[in-house]
């Protein structure tokens, strides 16, 4: 009696270890093969915890880079919008020196005036771009058209430009101490006198089809007009090159942060091969002793049954 339960207890052993070097082998084919050796607390509680820290910060921190990455995009898109602008009002500061030629016949100067009116077509046409379908130019109001013709003249031509968008700049909350304008109001198209573009461009063309007499005083106040929405418009995008800059360095400082995250959890989750291998080779040699260890005791022949 206690000689079976002696084997009895043997072989309940034995076959425990058969199962605990099965699974222990198993774990190690698993680690060898996806490369990963934690994935549960119960394997190691402590770095788990470690790796749950540093996987949530690389996904935050990995957010708030693409974050900036789309800023970026909006950013760039508002300065080569405005550098269109700049460009069409350099065309309109030279429009109005040659229109101050008292010799030019009035069909010369009414060609200019219509290239004038394209020009403040083509403006509106900018300062009502989007990006990810908001309006550049509206402020906090993104979906709001900014600038809409709201009258016209006798002959037809453009004679106000109204601003419907928001008062408010649509700011970007990037960390606690960094928020920067995204969307800007009209007011980039306000010049320091209370005008804005607009104005100023369908005054130069009213110059240069009025008569001789009072010509040359509207040109010149209009090229005055011209030359301080340029100036506006430059400073504007200093200042969005400024923000930009720190973005860029922002970014910098991110991406290296994300990288001491991403190798500190790989340490510490990645797979040791050359000792996870011999981890492997030692259970399988432990499993297949226990596995010839619970063969001898159950090592019946046939014969064994004939006498």
């Amino acid at each position: 009696m206690n000689l079976r339960t002696t084997q009895l207890n043997i072989t309940s052993q034995i076959l425990s270890q058969i199962q605990r070097y099965s699974y222990t082998l198993s774990q190690h084919y698993r680690d060898i093969s996806s490369g990963v050796n934690i994935t549960r607390p119960s394997e190691n509680i402590n770095n788990y915890n470690k790796i749950l820290y540093h996987s949530t910060e690389s996904k935050r921190i990995s957010s708030t880079i693409d974050n900036i990455h789309t800023l970026n995009n909006t950013l760039d898109y508002i300065v080569n919008s405005l550098l269109d602008i700049n460009n069409v009002l350099l065309r309109a500061s030279q429009i109005a020196s040659t229109g101050s030629d008292t010799t030019l016949d009035q069909s010369t100067m009414r060609a200019l005036a219509d290239e004038i009116d394209v020009m403040i077509n083509n403006i509106l046409n900018i300062s009502n771009r989007k990006m990810y379908d908001n309006y550049l130019f509206s402020g906090a109001a993104l979906n709001i058209t900014p600038f809409v013709i709201s009258s016209y003249d006798i002959n037809g031509r453009i004679n106000n430009i109204t601003y419907m968008g928001s008062t408010n700049n649509s700011n970007a909350f990037i960390s606690d101490d960094i928020i920067i304008p995204l969307y800007y109001t009209g007011n980039v198209f306000l010049q320091n006198n209370g005008k804005n573009i607009f104005q100023s461009l369908i005054d130069l063309r009213n110059a240069l089809l009025a008569d001789l007499p009072q010509r040359s005083s509207l040109l010149g106040s209009a090229m005055q007009d011209i030359e301080l929405a340029r100036d506006h418009i430059t400073g504007v995008i200093g200042s969005i090159s400024s923000h930009l800059s720190g973005l860029r360095s922002y970014s910098e400082q991110l991406d290296k942060l994300l990288y001491d995250h991403q190798v500190m959890q790989s340490e510490l989750q990645s797979t040791d091969y050359a000792d996870a291998i011999v981890r492997m080779n030692q259970s399988q040699y432990l499993l297949q002793a226990s596995m010839a260890i619970i063969a001898r005791y159950y090592n019946f022949s046939f014969l064994d049954y004939i006498t």
